[in-house]
């Protein structure tokens, strides 16, 4: 009985932990602006001593927008959606 509470509870552990090597995915598109998920990038990435041109997210972002023909995207903020996953919005421009 106690191993099938333990192995009970260590499931409920493992399941409940955020795999935070999950890649960025694009949550909305509408031409003009762009959200992407980030698990694990519930924090800016613009904070003093970061440049938003290194993060996946902002590669992702510039992609994006250049399916219509947009040439960089302007980090604009982000929203926390869950433990650990942030929704960044980006500009296209």
């Amino acid at each position: 009985m106690k191993a099938a509470a333990t192995a009970l509870i260590a499931c409920f552990t493992v399941s409940a932990c955020v795999d935070v090597s999950d890649p960025p995915m694009v949550t909305d598109y509408n031409g003009h602006t762009v959200k992407i998920t980030d698990h694990g990038g519930y924090y800016p990435l613009n904070g003093p001593g970061q440049n938003v041109k290194d993060y996946p997210a902002y590669k992702l972002a510039v992609q994006t927008c250049a399916l219509d023909g947009h040439k960089d995207a302007a980090y604009q903020g982000v929203r926390v959606v869950a433990e650990a996953t942030g929704e960044h919005t980006f500009l296209c421009i």
